[in-house]
């Protein structure tokens, strides 16, 4: 028997995981994802308030 050539496999497909979801597509599924963006952007407030203190600089 002869080897079979070796062929260079195609990169893989991004998974679906790893793609941004779209809220709009399924109205059931937009409140939830508004909840969780409004609690995501608080957070990140209240952390860049403290960065700025730490750093001396005040928020207000």
């Amino acid at each position: 028997m002869r080897p079979t050539p070796v062929t260079r496999l195609a990169p893989p497909a991004a998974r679906v995981l790893d793609l941004p979801y779209d809220g709009d597509a399924s109205p059931l599924v937009r409140p939830y994802l508004v909840a969780y963006e409004t609690r995501a952007h608080e957070r990140q407030t209240r952390r860049d308030m403290r960065l700025r203190t730490l750093h001396g600089v005040f928020a207000v």
